[in-house]
């Protein structure tokens, strides 16, 4: 959540919308939690992907302890500018 207003502004020049109303949505219209519904999309998602030969190999999906992202920092990515 931390990276949220970076993503906003970045994508508010592409959508053409203010980067308040990109933040404010993907704040609060969209969930980050990964119940057992969910998870289940998930793994069928990988699934059908594997078959068609989009990602290699059938590796199991595993998924981390939400509490364990907590202690773990989160990997630094670069923020793409955009090209005027």
């Amino acid at each position: 959540m931390a990276n949220v207003p970076a993503i906003a502004v970045q994508a508010s020049v592409g959508l053409k919308l203010p980067p308040e109303s990109i933040e404010s949505y993907l704040k609060t219209n969209i969930h980050y939690y990964l119940g057992s519904e969910e998870r289940r999309g998930l793994e069928l998602f990988f699934r059908q992907v594997q078959q068609l030969g989009l990602a290699p190999g059938r590796r199991p999906v595993r998924f981390r302890d939400p509490l364990e992202w907590e202690r773990v920092p989160a990997p630094s990515m670069p923020v793409r500018r955009a090209v005027e």
